[in-house]
């Protein structure tokens, strides 16, 4: 998403990448029933108090020595810890340790930080890590059932952020959140504030004269009061397009013209215009001599669609761009094309040359042989080395267009037809070729060259520079964003009024990794200052 009239920056935090545990030696339940010593005493309705009770906590249900209670625990009650029933009516012990219904316990935490997603059985969905100890993970969200020790949890990519120090303590890629001066990370509050991301540049200087790579890049003063807008946009992958042409009531005698019209601007990079054929299929004589009369008997249509299959393949342009499969009369599969290579386009034509045909006219006229059309076309890509921004990445989606018609033109002759499409293309976003012009443009405006000429000084200070940041972009990868758009106001300008600068910063992160302590934190702040209509707004 982009404002036109905000001056933007662009970070590229570093992010932790996910891990999966499986609990150990204790699960956690929703802690609502207490296995007790002894039920004598306890009747529903009673108050219950005692450590990791919350107040207010009354009986709800006895099963045996299961208590039900109104309200979950809400800490660690370990096994012979006294619970007191009805103000002191029956005092018994806990039979078993329990886990608060937040909490999950494993031998070791390793790889688990602050803020990753958390995913498996009985774990809401959008649950986050709030806090790590060696061995317990505290999750924002209590489990809906029992997590059985034997369980495996997932633990997602997540953005790690700075929680003491100041700018000058930030690691490579590390986002951290500090007061307006920079000298101290600054918690969520009313304050203004600044964000900052360390430099990934391991020195500060190449060569005696260029200096300040080490700098951290660092967001104008931020006042929660003038946060208009957080957004957090997800990557969305491409679909192809895919559409079936089925065809039925075919007569001998005749030729029918199946026309692919191929659109879109790798179709134009290709020819410098959209594709067409027209792929004639005669259907035979309608007896061993073809000067006779034809009978208008109706012929297997998989004929005709063998025919347009073969002559889509056998087009060194065609070939290239789609992918078919065709299904007989009976639906069953006559040849399913693997790829677009020399050999799996002749593995295709060999399966269709096998083909053999058991139609009957009399019981199988009204059946209909479908070819499948999957297009897509991949761009030539260079790697790294020749890399330069101008280079053209495709993004739109290649459509393609059939229709029918006889041998004379006329569409209404053929019957029995049904042009369906059974995949809606989509134009993909957040692909990592988006973001690492985006994240160059953005060093641009810090007078951070990125130099781009084929000159061989050019390639060479490219070397030289060797951007860390920029190589850690996955060109091929895919890339959610968070947006911050806020305010700077201005009183003093030359008219001498009242004017706001807009400034849009850009958090770029794999896509699928939990941004929630970028998202909470400026939602915490902007409450704080009182600006209660900020909400978090998703795009995908």
């Amino acid at each position: 998403m982009y404002f036109n009239h905000a001056f933007r920056k662009g970070f590229l935090p570093l992010t932790v990448t996910g891990t999966t545990l499986s609990t150990a030696t204790l699960g956690t339940t929703t802690g609502l029933v207490l296995p007790v010593s002894s039920a004598t005493g306890i009747v529903t309705g009673q108050s219950v108090s005692g450590t990791g009770i919350q107040a207010g906590t009354v009986v709800v249900g006895i099963s045996s020595t299961n208590i039900t209670i109104s309200k979950p625990i809400n800490a660690y009650i370990a096994s012979g810890t006294t619970i007191t029933f009805g103000g002191g009516t029956a005092t018994p012990t806990t039979s078993a340790a329990l886990n608060a219904p937040n909490v999950l316990q494993f031998a070791a935490t390793t790889g688990v930080t602050i803020g990753m997603s958390v995913s498996g059985t009985s774990i809401p969905t959008g649950t986050t890590v709030t806090a790590v100890t060696s061995t317990l993970v505290t999750l924002s969200n209590s489990v809906t059932a029992t997590v059985a020790t034997t369980a495996s949890i997932a633990f997602g990519n997540s953005v790690p952020t700075l929680t003491s120090g100041s700018t000058a303590s930030l690691t490579a890629g590390q986002i951290g959140f500090f007061s307006a001066d920079g000298i101290t990370a600054q918690a969520a509050s009313a304050r203004p504030f600044i964000i900052a991301q360390g430099s990934y540049f391991l020195n500060d200087k190449i060569g005696p004269v260029h200096g300040g790579y080490k700098e951290s890049v660092k967001s104008k003063v931020i006042n929660p009061k003038y946060i208009t807008r957080v957004m957090k946009i997800n990557a969305v992958s491409p679909v192809n397009q895919i559409k079936q042409v089925c065809v039925g009531s075919l007569e001998c005698g005749k030729t029918y013209r199946l026309r692919l019209d191929l659109k879109g601007s790798p179709a134009l990079r290709f020819l410098s215009h959209n594709i067409y054929k027209t792929l004639d299929a005669f259907t035979g004589c309608c007896t061993d001599d073809c000067s006779a009369t034809c009978t208008g008997a109706i012929v297997d249509p998989t004929i005709a669609v063998i025919k347009w299959a073969k002559q889509i393949v056998e087009s060194p342009i065609l070939n290239q761009m789609v992918k078919l499969t065709v299904y007989a009369w009976d639906e069953s599969p006559v040849a399913v094309q693997a790829g677009t290579s020399q050999a799996q386009i002749a593995t295709f034509e060999a399966a269709l040359d096998a083909y053999s045909s058991s139609f009957d006219p009399t019981t199988d006229a009204s059946s209909v042989a479908c070819l499948n059309i999957e297009v897509a076309y991949v761009e030539t890509k260079f790697g790294n080395c020749t890399f330069t921004p101008t280079d053209h990445y495709e993004l739109q989606p290649l459509l393609v267009f059939p229709s029918l018609t006889d041998e004379t033109g006329d569409a209404c002759n053929v019957q029995n037809v049904a042009i369906t499409e059974t995949q809606v293309p989509r134009q993909g976003s957040g692909l990592g070729e988006t973001v690492l012009r985006d994240m160059i443009l953005d060093g641009r405006y810090r007078q951070e060259a990125y130099p781009d000429s084929m000159r061989v000084e050019s390639l060479r200070m490219r070397e030289i520079e060797a951007n860390p940041g920029l190589a850690a972009i996955d060109r091929n990868a895919y890339y959610d964003q968070v947006q911050i758009l806020h305010s700077v106001p201005r009183f003093n300008n030359p008219t001498g009024t009242f004017d706001n600068d807009q400034y849009l910063l850009v958090f770029h992160v794999p896509t699928g990794t939990n941004t929630s302590s970028l998202t909470n934190y400026i939602l915490a702040a902007a409450s704080a200052a009182g600006n209660n209509d900020l909400a978090l707004e998703t795009y995908v």
